[in-house]
């Protein structure tokens, strides 16, 4: 199938492609390759172009947080690995790092790509890592005049994009500075300085007022979307967003999907 990159050199204009539709959905993606399917690209554009810009107050955890208050916490045990999954005699023994096991008749494996095809070989190989580097800084507001919420950068190679996300929700800072997130993916994490010098030298005032506050890296991010989900046994479910689309919704969806399933069989 076609995948988005070659979609965009032959349907738009080179400025359009170029300038804006490239680097933006190379953001939303987290791919500079742009290897997804042109479908996700036209529902990602469709909700971009009939809604609006909306953050979580209190920032994307709070959607998971907001779920797991409603779990009982005698039944949720946190901090503990799965190691290995085993049937035996029709019901699923799974073992973990501290030697426990526990004992189901049905499992569900919700997990990030990798680690499900590590537990469960018959998956085939996980996707390739997409990696994801966030440097955060905090400025007057004065010092980014400049910016936007969102600002997209070319030919850079140390940041790839810039995100303002109190110009959206001035409650992710506690005074009436900026939090100001600088986006590198597809490969290793740029030095705080490094990000500072290059958006300097493209002309960016006030950049060496910006003050670093943290670094975060992800090795592997957003999944690349399978066709199909291997073969597993009746009692295993599988769900996460490499089994739908890559995002928190296709996460969602996938949740709900499987648990609307084990539902019917009660």
């Amino acid at each position: 199938s076609t995948h988005l990159a070659q979609h965009l050199s032959t349907h738009y204009s080179p400025e359009w492609a170029t300038s804006f539709l490239g680097p933006f959905f190379q953001g939303v993606f987290l791919d500079p390759q742009l290897r997804v399917p042109v479908s996700l690209f036209y529902y990602y554009l469709r909700l971009f172009l009939t809604g609006g810009v909306a953050v979580p107050k209190y920032g994307m955890g709070q959607l998971s947080q907001r779920l797991a208050e409603r779990l009982n916490p005698e039944l949720a045990q946190l901090n503990t690995q799965v190691t290995r999954l085993e049937l035996q005699n029709s019901r699923w023994h799974v073992s973990t790092q501290e030697g426990t096991r526990f004992q189901a008749a049905h499992v569900v494996l919700a997990t990030d790509h990798t680690t499900a095809c590590k537990l469960l070989p018959e998956l085939g190989p996980a996707s390739d890592p997409r990696p994801v580097s966030t440097h955060f800084f905090t400025a007057k507001s004065q010092s980014i005049n400049q910016l936007g919420a969102l600002n997209l950068l070319q030919n850079t190679q140390q940041v790839h994009h810039l995100a303002v996300p109190t110009r959206v929700n001035p409650h992710y800072t506690s005074d009436d500075r900026e939090l100001i997130m600088a986006t590198t993916y597809g490969k290793a994490p740029s030095e705080p300085d490094d990000i500072i010098n290059e958006l300097a030298a493209r002309g960016l005032e006030g950049v060496q007022e910006w003050r670093w506050i943290h670094h975060h890296y992800l090795s592997h991010s957003l999944p690349q979307m399978r066709s199909q989900t291997n073969q597993t046994p009746d009692s295993l479910w599988v769900a996460g967003d490499w089994t739908t689309f890559p995002s928190i919704e296709g996460a969602c969806r996938a949740g709900m999907s499987v648990a609307q399933q084990i539902l019917a069989l009660q």
